[in-house]
């Protein structure tokens, strides 16, 4: 899912996890544009070269599904600050860090006015990029009461599902053991080196948006997500040591 800290997790987690286990085939959430997986070999590939696709026709019962969920409201804040961003920089033909000021009428306007904002989770675990193309701009299917169905057994399919801001109060080593049970595999050690000094916020004016938000202003965006927050707010689907 974008916008909810998969990097950090990839970083965390993923690659130690394939570098003492190389027999494990990887699929990250990163299908490249030409329609090849990321290797296992190299997960840091080009970002312009990403594109998040959510579920996949590939996926079988051996495979073994880790997912991050985030607020719905505040990963549409955090979308909607990267759109923001991007577009500053392409007209100031610059891709330095910029300073954003952000004015939440305007993000309210863009997730009424734009579908790809709606219950981006629940398309997204709907979605197969494999055979389908992608489904985020069209609301259409979500009126099937067969794919509502097909979006809750898939949950089920998933492994290990987090809350984004649980990841901050879960020991490290808490989830190496969780998935070296369960995958039978080699052991290997979380690398908190790499983003030690770096915040999920990537950008700090999306959460001086989300925190602008009034109650009502979230009840009022809220009418577009929910779905997601019926995934999001029951706890059985997510695991806590």
């Amino acid at each position: 899912m974008a916008k909810c800290d998969g990097r950090r997790f990839i970083d965390t987690f993923v690659s130690p996890l394939i570098k003492s286990n190389p027999d494990l085939k990887c699929y990250t959430e990163y299908y490249t544009k030409n329609q090849e997986w990321v290797s296992p070999d190299n997960l840091a590939i080009k970002e312009e070269e990403m594109a998040h696709q959510g579920w996949d026709s590939r996926i079988s019962d051996s495979t073994y599904i880790i997912s991050i969920l985030r607020d719905p409201i505040e990963r549409a804040a955090s979308w909607y600050a990267m759109v923001v961003d991007n577009k500053v920089k392409v007209k100031i033909g610059s891709r330095k860090e910029t300073n954003l000021q952000l004015d939440k009428n305007k993000f309210i306007d863009f997730v009424e006015k734009n579908t790809r904002f709606h219950n981006y989770y629940s398309k997204m675990i709907l979605n197969d990029f494999t055979n389908n193309g992608s489904i985020i701009f069209d609301n259409s299917p979500l009126e099937d009461k067969e794919n509502i169905k097909l979006i809750s057994s898939r949950l089920k399919k998933i492994n290990l599902i987090f809350r984004m801001k649980d990841l901050a109060y879960i020991n490290d080593a808490d989830i190496s053991k969780k998935i070296i049970s369960e995958l039978e595999c080699n052991n290997f050690h979380a690398d908190l080196e790499k983003n030690k000094n770096s915040s999920p916020y990537t950008l700090p004016a999306s959460k001086l948006l989300y925190n602008s938000l009034t109650q009502e202003d979230k009840e009022k965006l809220s009418e577009y997500l929910k779905l997601d927050y019926a995934i999001y707010n029951d706890d059985s689907l997510f695991w806590k040591p």
